[in-house]
């Protein structure tokens, strides 16, 4: 290798590194502000995931007693001709 050749390469291997310097510590911020950002996010997941819980027990509470009240309209349709049969007499 004669000396320009050796110069060039070592002018590249300088400007790479001081890439690869100014990029780790630009993105240090960044990387902090997008690790506090996917934190927050994961917590809203967990508080929706657990407002899904509670609305998924209410919504079953609601269907429980949705059955139980169709359970009761229909004993009250069979019951409804006695009913009027005995108003009728």
């Amino acid at each position: 290798m004669d000396a320009r050749e050796t110069k060039a390469s070592l002018g590249c291997g300088s400007l790479i590194l001081i890439a690869i310097i100014v990029l780790i510590f630009s993105g240090g911020r960044d990387d902090k502000k997008l690790r506090s950002e996917l934190r927050s996010a994961r917590n809203e997941i967990r508080a929706l995931r657990g407002e899904v819980i509670d609305q998924s027990v209410q919504l079953d509470k609601i269907q429980k007693k949705l059955d139980q009240q169709a359970e009761d309209n229909q004993r009250l349709l069979r019951l409804l001709p006695q009913l009027l049969e005995v108003e009728g007499r």
